[in-house]
Formats: C-alpha cells, sequence, structure tokens
C-alpha cells in the first residue's frame, strides 16, 4: 500500500505529514499520524493536539490481469470506533482488528466482525443447536413474506439457499465442510443475519 496526498505526492512522518513543513522527516509512510495515541512522544492526532473530527478515509487500486476463467476473492474489514477519546478509539480499533486477524489465520476462531450486517438485527434470529454437525432449527422474530434465506461460508460463497414465505419455525440440514457460516435473511426492506458454526 502507498500513502499518497490527493496530488499525488508522498505522505512523510511527523508534522502536517508534507515534506518541508516544520517537522516533517524525510521518511514516507503509508498513513498519516501513524502512531499510536497512547505513546504521548509518538506521531498521532492526540500527541499534536489536533481537534476532534471524523478523519476516515481508505482507498485501494490494484491492477493486473486475471487469465480466463480465473477467481479473485478480496475480503475487507472496516472498522470504526462507535465513541470515547482518542486512545479509547484507537485501543477498540486495535482490539477489533486483532480479532479480524485471528479470525482470517483461523476461521475457527471466534470473530464478532462482519461487515454491512446490522448488528441490532443479528440476535433477533434464533439459531440451535450452534455450533451443529449440520442440522439446524431456525426461529425468526416475525414472519417475512417474500424473504431469501442465504448461507454463505468465509469466503462468501452460496451454500444453501431458500425462499421463504409467512414461516417463522424451520429446520435445514447442510452438508457442507466444517467452518464458520453467515446465515442471512433479507426480504428487501430488513437484513437479519447469524452467525452459525458447522462442526
Amino acid at each position: 500500500m502507498k500513502g499518497l496526498w490527493a496530488d499525488g505526492s508522498s505522505i512523510y512522518y511527523g508534522g502536517s505529514g508534507v515534506l518541508g513543513d516544520p517537522g516533517v522527516s524525510n521518511t514516507t509512510t503509508t498513513f498519516t499520524y501513524s502512531d499510536n495515541p497512547n505513546d504521548p512522544l509518538g506521531w498521532s492526532e492526540a500527541a499534536l493536539s489536533n481537534p476532534p473530527g471524523d478523519r476516515r478515509i481508505y482507498m485501494s487500486v490494484y491492477k493486473d490481469t486475471l487469465t480466463s476463467q480465473a477467481e479473485w476473492i478480496q475480503d475487507y474489514v472496516i472498522l470504526q470506533a462507535p465513541e470515547g477519546s482518542a486512545e479509547e478509539s484507537v485501543n477498540y480499533l486495535i482490539q477489533k482488528a486483532d480479532s479480524a486477524i485471528a479470525f482470517y489465520q483461523n476461521p475457527s476462531s471466534d470473530c464478532d466482525i462482519f461487515v454491512s450486517i446490522n448488528e441490532l438485527n443479528q440476535s433477533n434470529i434464533e439459531v440451535y443447536p450452534n455450533p451443529s454437525t449440520g442440522d439446524f432449527h431456525i426461529s425468526l422474530p416475525y414472519s417475512m413474506n417474500k424473504s431469501l434465506l442465504n448461507i454463505t461460508n468465509t469466503e462468501g460463497r452460496l451454500v444453501y439457499q431458500k425462499m421463504l414465505s409467512h414461516q417463522t419455525e424451520m429446520k435445514i440440514s447442510l452438508d457442507s465442510a466444517s467452518g464458520i457460516y453467515m446465515l442471512t435473511v433479507d426480504n428487501g426492506d430488513i437484513l437479519l443475519a447469524k452467525k452459525i458454526i458447522l462442526k
């Protein structure tokens, strides 16, 4: 990853990050304020006493040629600290990032981060037993007519799909590899989600 300003110039460690400004070194870096704000001597927005504000930004560009029938899978973890001081926010993000890294290194580990899933809706689906050897009982909080129940693996591949009518209780059987899966029920307006584990 390259850290660049909008004009294409490099970001430099220290101060404003612009080469030639006071306190800026000759060392390039991939992003600004890269030190932990828990370190009062490091290069962080907290150490520089910058005013509070939301400065999230992410951009990635990758150029390559895929051969015919080739497959390319990319995963992104986007984290946001919901509240707290600079130190509290960074500590929260470090903990969540460590959880995501552990999950990708060992998919059977516990990870509570799934992008684009409304956390308020995750607990609305009851699934038991969970973990299971393949037979799951699913209980929805209410009828979701014309909803699609999908189960995907950690690579995002669909392993099970069923169109729902008015049922709120159902049993399903999965004949898939052991691991962690995401169960979603979507009617276009409401998305319910639950992590399930296949032993």
